[in-house]
């Protein structure tokens, strides 16, 4: 019952984002990838942080102890890890000095900084991470530094 709840629910939202278009086959694309829907989310509760091209969202799923961010697109019926976890945890644990604590993705939440980079809060601290090399700073500083 509870997943059922909660897939109406961003079903309802999902919905609302794409109610702007009033092209039939777009319509029709959504309708059929909504069907798909229990496929890509298990959790009975998550709550979706949508990209902004309004077709994927991502959301963090805590099981046993080890966090992992997924990315879905309910279009292409897909999800997949958003982080390469073991990469990040290193990057993480190179500029707080020791490894992160807990398993999987050492954050729940995080926000796009421009177009390849998040900042994140871990340990009582902002980090700002480059997707496409895991150079990480703080978030006062100017560029994050590439890992080795």
């Amino acid at each position: 019952m509870k997943k059922s709840t909660a897939a109406l629910l961003l079903l309802v939202f999902w919905t609302f984002a794409y109610s702007q278009s009033d092209e039939p086959a777009d319509n029709e694309k959504r309708y059929e990838s909504y069907l798909k829907f229990n496929s890509l989310v298990k959790t009975p509760y998550i709550r979706p942080h949508w990209f902004s091209d309004g077709d994927r969202f991502w959301f963090a799923e805590d099981k046993n102890g080890t966090n992992t961010i997924y990315e879905v697109n309910p279009r292409l019926n897909s999800k997949k890890e958003f982080f390469e976890t073991l990469r990040l945890r290193e990057a993480v644990g190179s500029v707080v000095g020791h490894e992160p604590v807990n398993k999987g993705v050492p954050f729940k939440e995080f926000e796009f900084v421009g177009k390849d980079s998040i900042a994140f809060m871990t340990e009582g601290q902002k980090f700002r991470l480059h997707l496409r090399d895991y150079g990480i700073s703080s978030a006062s500083a100017s560029k994050p530094e590439p890992i080795a």
